[in-house]
């Protein structure tokens, strides 16, 4: 499968300002040093919401849950 976003393509998004963008929405994560765009998908647990980040280009990477060491950045708002 290729991937959403393409090399050279611009991408935007919008400061989350703390709150938590929806299920399906494609945002700006930090995870560590390293930047990923990455699809939100939410899931009920004991612990109340779960994040797991999914890469549109599934056949290269695995989905991942949130934990403490990642930060949603910012939810992406368009791209050319």
């Amino acid at each position: 499968m290729e991937p959403t976003i393409s090399e050279g393509e611009l991408v935007m998004f919008r400061k989350t300002d703390g709150a938590l963008p929806p299920r399906n929405s494609v945002a700006l994560c930090r995870r560590e040093d390293d930047l990923k765009i990455k699809r939100l998908g939410i899931f009920n647990s004991e612990n109340g919401p779960q994040y797991r980040l999914i890469s549109d280009n599934k056949a290269k990477y695995e989905p991942f849950l949130a934990d403490e060491s990642v930060e949603i950045l910012r939810k992406m708002v368009r791209m050319n």
